[in-house]
């Protein structure tokens, strides 16, 4: 089945230009905000139905609003169907089709939302116009799936006051917050235009049509192949966003009926900028020829228009804010823009190959990161210093429903006495004030700790003061006069629910999953004790959290502070931004763990899915026996300038192939000590253990290869590899050879059976050793759940990723056969997670993932 795809795109405020910008070569300063419009674009149907036929609806979502929705009549591919148009949020577009005759979606009615309407039937000419043949197999099955499209609208683009004002709320923005996102919008009543009278929404002036345009626009083409906004550098990044620009300005006119400026979708697209407009004649003239020309031809022709918009870079200077007022009575808007609060996410991830061997160089692993993220939001205490602070950190209960009993520990910050309360909950917050910066930095101690948080504080204002020149230290004195606010969120794919979704008496399956709330509170193991130590064990998933959470606050914090710029997608800066927050980030790792391990986990909390060796531990050895003499800005500065010879290569699964993560619910288990044990086998039997080793070396290796192979093959020969891994999806392996004709398909069923041999070969030498270290790297248990795995049709692999023992198992499937996999996990007792690959890096977020309401279990496109 296809993976959904979630695009958004923020609201605007033009500042300078109004009037204006409607003519070159006048220009206008237009700033994105926080507000953002979300589209979610997924198949309909997971198999095709012979009975469909092609229609859209839009239906009422909003059990607790009361409309009178009409149904219009209207003309799609020549067949007779209906749009019912519901004045609520969210609603939904479905389009279901069995053909695809070059025809194209020509709607008509007298209630309509033409944005959507639109914005579908171009996206899908689009397609049409920019995809080779090898593709149009592929573009018809996607369309022939049908289209689930929901649209999710920000607060912040719809007034609320008078709803405020009748439950008897103040006109404050925290009585704005304390709506429900996505809330039911209000209506002006009494507009009215004859027979065609409508209610009129009250909205904010933010620009909604040209972002739940632009949202809709940029899910459907990279949902059609037509773009891949996952990543987030480079020219081609660059030409993505232009086709999206194009595609939604000219759906924005059309619906408009009106060349407009383009400014607000500009914005929604490429974020804050000062912007000239395009020549309206690009347009205009697609007006006159659509009306003769097929529409596949006609957006053609737009795509290679002369589209001579200007657009240069444009932002706020720091600690500078935009505030939105609503008058009468001035009600304080939360869609401000946010330059001094900064969202940093950072992936999960799962070691495929190089299991216990990447811990020495020059060993190599596979590590594929994953949708699974953490976030770190970092903003300002106080919007004006308070001369009675001083340096304290504190954790809050975020979590309303969870009973803790929180300890106070003792700490020293800034040589004055403070204190940490560690509750045992998500979110918290760690909050910290100064009202000087005297070169000390955060020397924390105590028993019961945070301590990945607690470094990656002290390393990251460290690092500001090791970086930044003195003309910006003045700055960053009064950043950290305001103080910080820091929250921490951790995707639900990080720990366990199996407990909470039998006890509800749900089955163990995705679905179940999917309907826990975002961020749902921790389920704890009891009867895990250490003396006076003792404390809750998390369950988790073995996803890293520890290393995720550090990677997201680091990136976080340095960017707060100026010390990195993650805004920027691409380029050579940009990779030194990431590299200064990978070091960051490796360093608070190790120095929380009490040790240098192999930092794997936080290579791919940086960058993403990848071939990796790890750095040499003395870079990071030597700062901590340093730490112990020099001030800690000296440290962080020469950790910063050390030699990092850590090795990356870009990878990630070959097309067609899924990612799949199940959990026994056999427990989990302790790295640190299954990683001792093998240590002390090695010392008592090098002989054995470094023949061993080789094997398995030479086995990972081989299983990198193919997969290259693999990848290589489906660029190289696209409609082949296509047909034979739609085949083999639906066959054991052993019938695979069954499915090769030709030269082109036999090698890449040779590779499909290389690469399989290969993950057998891995497993059975990870059991070997598992057996002469005394540990349980693949118990019997997870060997007849990858045995039953691996027999089933369609999977490529299966095996235990990194250290192995009873954390969750996961498989690459071919193709959809990974729905039965699912289907037999649960029949199993094994819940499959939602956890997908997604090669996607630490990034910066524009909205607060507590307002998006999606689970974890689509993958994410960020647009402006």
């Amino acid at each position: 089945m296809t993976p959904a795809v979630i695009a958004s795109a923020p609201g605007k405020v033009l500042i300078t230009g109004g009037y204006l910008v409607l003519e070159r070569p006048n220009a206008g300063i237009v700033l994105s905000t926080n507000a953002r419009f979300y589209a979610i674009v997924k198949p309909l149907y997971d198999e095709l139905r012979p009975d469909s036929w092609l229609w859209v609806t839009y239906y009422n979502d909003i059990s607790n609003f009361t409309c009178t929705s009409s149904l219009i009549p209207i003309s799609i591919m020549n067949r007779p169907c209906f749009i019912a148009c519901p004045f609520s949020r969210p609603y939904r577009v479905i389009v279901l089709s069995t053909e695809i005759n070059g025809d194209f979606l020509l709607l008509s009615g007298e209630s309509r939302n033409p944005f959507v309407e639109y914005a579908v039937q171009y996206a899908v000419a689009a397609a049409y116009a920019t995809l080779g043949n090898d593709k149009k197999e592929l573009l018809h099955k996607l369309l022939l799936h049908g289209f689930d499209i929901t649209i999710l609208g920000g607060n912040d683009f719809y007034s609320y006051r008078n709803e405020i004002e009748a439950r008897g709320l103040p006109l404050t923005p925290e009585s704005l917050a304390s709506l429900p996102p996505f809330t039911s919008i209000t209506f002006n009543s009494g507009h009215s235009n004859g027979a065609n009278s409508k209610p009129e929404v009250a909205k904010t002036g933010l620009g909604s049509s040209a972002a739940m345009t632009t949202a809709v626009v940029a899910a459907l083409l990279n949902y059609l192949g037509v773009v891949n906004l996952s990543s987030y550098s480079g020219a081609q990044h660059l030409e993505n966003l232009d086709v999206v620009h194009i595609i939604a300005q000219t759906v924005h006119c059309m619906a408009q009926g009106k060349v407009g400026s383009g400014f607000d979708v500009s914005s929604a697209v490429y974020g804050s900028h000062r912007y000239v407009r395009f020549s309206p004649e690009v347009i205009s003239s697609a007006q006159n020829a659509i009306r003769a020309l097929p529409l596949e031809d006609v957006i053609g022709d737009v795509l290679k228009g002369k589209w001579d918009h200007e657009r240069t870079k444009f932002s706020l200077p720091p600690l500078m804010n935009l505030i939105l007022y609503h008058c009468t009575h001035y009600i304080l808007r939360i869609a401000a823009v946010d330059y001094i609060r900064w969202i940093a996410s950072a992936p999960g991830k799962v070691l495929i190959t190089g299991g216990y061997l990447v811990l020495e160089r020059p060993n190599a692993g596979i590590v594929l990161s994953t949708n699974a993220r953490f976030y770190a939001i970092v903003k300002p205490l106080y919007d004006e210093l308070r001369p009675d602070s001083w340096l304290w950190v504190a954790y809050d209960n975020g979590i309303s429903n969870f009973t803790c009993t929180s300890s106070l520990i003792p700490i020293s910050i800034m040589n004055r006495p403070c204190f940490i309360a560690c509750p045992f909950s998500r979110p918290y917050r760690v909050i910290v004030l100064s009202t000087e910066i005297n070169g000390d930095f955060l020397l924390l101690s105590g028993v019961s700790r945070n301590p990945f948080v607690e470094y990656a504080v002290q390393y990251a204002v460290a690092a500001a003061y090791a970086t930044l020149g003195n003309d910006r230290k003045e700055l960053l004195h009064k950043l950290l006069l305001h103080g910080f606010d820091i929250t921490i969120l951790g995707g639900n794919d990080f720990y366990s629910y199996r407990n909470e979704i039998e006890a509800r008496g749900l089955p163990l399956t995705p679905e179940s999953l999917a309907s826990l709330p975002p961020f749902t509170s921790i389920t704890f193991n009891s009867g895990h004790s250490n003396g006076a130590n003792s404390k809750p064990e998390v369950a988790k998933t073995g996803l890293g959290s520890s290393a995720a959470m550090t990677t997201a606050v680091v990136a976080a914090l340095l960017n707060y502070l100026g010390v990195v710029n993650l805004s920027s997608y691409s380029g050579a800066q940009h990779q030194e931004n990431l590299d200064v927050v990978h070091i960051i980030a490796q360093t608070a790792h190790c120095m929380a763990q009490g040790k240098v391990g192999s930092g794997f986990d936080v290579s791919s909390a940086v960058y993403g899915s990848h071939r990796y060796v790890r750095f040499s531990p003395e870079v990071i050895s030597s700062a901590q026996n340093a730490i112990r003499a020099l001030p800690l800005e000296d440290v962080i500065g020469d950790v910063l300038k050390g030699k990092w010879d850590h090795e990356r290569t870009k990878f990630s699964l070959p097309p067609l192939m899924n990612l799949l993560l199940g959990e026994p619910g056999t427990g989990g288990s302790s790295t640190p000590s299954m990683v001792g044990a093998v240590k002390n086998w090695q010392k008592s039997d090098p002989h054995k253990s470094l023949d061993t080793w080789r094997q398995l070396s030479v086995a990972n290796t081989t299983l990198e290869h193919q997969l290259n192979l693999l990848s290589k093959l489906a660029e190289e020969h696209w409609d082949t590899y296509n047909g034979v891994i739609y085949s083999c999806s639906m066959h054991q392996s052993d019938k695979w050879i069954e499915q090769a004709s030709e030269a082109v398909s036999l090698e890449i069923v040779k590779a499909l059976h290389g690469a399989r041999d290969a993950m057998l070969n891995i497993r059975c030498h990870m059991r070997e050793m598992g057996k002469a270290a005394g540990i349980p790297i693949e118990p019997e248990s997870q060997t007849q759940l990858l045995d039953a795995t691996m027999n089933m049709p369609g999977v490529l692999l299966a095996g235990v990723p990194g250290a192995g023992g009873f954390d969750a198992v996961f498989a690459v499937t071919l193709g959809d056969s990974g729905n039965n996999l699912i289907n037999a996990w649960s029949s199993h007792k094994v819940l499959a997670l939602l956890v997908r690959e997604d090669p996607r890096g630490v990034s910066l977020e524009n909205v607060d993932p507590r307002t998006n309401q999606i689970t974890s279990g689509i993958s994410s496109v960020r647009i402006g």
